[in-house]
């Protein structure tokens, strides 16, 4: 096959077309944290897809219906190679607890594979073919398979010469999981109960280097979104900070009596301390411990994390941008934020190796903007 584009380009496929028997009722339409899974896997495919689709009628129906699983895979691939796509990320809307940050590491991995346009690239331990990313040149073999009426993904991908398994531990670490809880199965509806406590809500992050105006960035963005409505929470890391002062009550308790977390509560906020030795939690304990009630959680920092990010750029700062043409993360970033003085620059007119929209920002509607942009890739919750 021919096409494609050199930067990898990737398209979603969001797998919907099970029967439901042992659910009782459609999965797809079954609400978890507020949101139908098939919109939660929409959400974990949009920041690292240039486009998503639903496998099933009417959006995407299979080329050969009864095939399962692996017909859908067969449509999703003939549907990217004629967008001239070179990758499809595959999630079924039963995973639920797969999230953006999760298919970020698989693209990321899909990518570093010597030939990726023949490289399926899934998790692993166990083995899961509906979570991961399939490159185009793969439809020619899955034709060939289901042909011969040998139509089992899972054992489609053991037999693939250019298989990439990833263990599903490796992508769940950061999330502080287990690997078969990150690829926790939604088939019964106790299993749906069983997810609430492992999925987290979106999060985005404003990431750049010191003195960047993160911190602008980030308010002027919450700002917009809690007046669209959204519950939003936020998450910052600082570094050698303290809240309790020597001499105080909550200071005699916890650094005199050695408790290792106080709660101050009073009439309008509850605050909690905890000490944290020997390492900070990260990102995504902090979320679940703490933030899982959120529509969304707006995250200042975690350069080194994975989930979808708007970098800021400060004017005097001599380190390189955070995003740029030679990383595998850059479908991840939504948006770079400069010292342009020209207003928003439109994604095209910036050339390759600008991908993300950059707006300037002095722009007084820069708050909208973004949040316009985490509404349609990270929130967007139709279908």
């Amino acid at each position: 096959m021919t096409g494609g584009r050199s930067d990898g380009d990737v398209v979603g496929l969001v797998l919907a077309g099970g029967q439901s028997r042992r659910f009782g009722r459609p999965k797809s339409e079954a609400v978890l944290g507020g949101v139908p899974l098939l919109a939660r896997a929409r959400r974990a495919l949009a920041p690292v897809c240039s486009t998503v689709v639903v496998g099933r009628p009417p959006e995407l129906p299979d080329l050969r219906p009864g095939m399962g699983p692996l017909g859908g895979i067969e449509a999703g691939l003939a549907w990217a190679d004629a967008m001239g796509a070179d990758g499809v990320a595959v999630l079924a809307c039963d995973l639920p607890v797969v999230g953006a940050a999760t298919m970020a590491r698989l693209v990321e991995a899909w990518r570093s594979a010597p030939a990726p346009r023949e490289a399926v690239c899934v998790a692993d331990d166990p083995l899961q073919p509906l979570c991961g990313v399939w490159g185009v040149d793969a439809l020619g073999a899955v034709g060939r398979a289901l042909d011969a009426q040998r139509a089992g993904a899972r054992d489609f991908v053991r037999d693939y010469p250019h298989r990439r398994l990833i263990r599903a531990q490796e992508l769940a670490d950061p999330l502080g999981l287990m690997g078969d809880q990150l690829l926790h199965n939604v088939n019964v509806p106790d299993d749906l109960v069983s997810a609430a406590g492992l999925a987290l809500p979106p999060i985005v992050r404003v990431i750049g280097w010191k003195n960047s105006g993160k911190t602008t960035v980030a308010a002027q963005l919450v700002r917009a979104l809690v007046d669209r409505g959204f519950d939003v929470a936020a998450a910052k890391r600082g570094h050698g900070f303290r809240f309790d002062a020597e001499g105080t009550d909550s200071w005699r308790l916890r650094h005199e009596s050695g408790a290792r977390q106080v709660v101050l509560s009073g009439p309008d906020e509850t605050v909690l301390m905890r000490s944290v030795a020997p390492r900070p939690p990260t990102l995504a304990g902090l979320v679940r411990r703490h933030l899982c009630d959120a529509d969304v959680v707006v995250a200042e920092g975690w350069k080194g994390d994975a989930w979808p990010a708007i970098e800021a750029r400060g004017s005097t700062s001599s380190d390189g941008p955070l995003h740029g043409p030679a990383r595998h993360d850059r479908d991840r970033f939504l948006a770079i934020v400069d010292h342009l003085q020209t207003g928003e620059v439109d994604a095209d007119s910036a050339g390759a190796s600008e991908r993300p929209p950059r707006f300037d920002r002095g722009d007084p509607a820069l708050g909208d903007r973004l949040a316009d942009i985490v509404e349609s890739r990270v929130l967007a919750a139709t279908g």
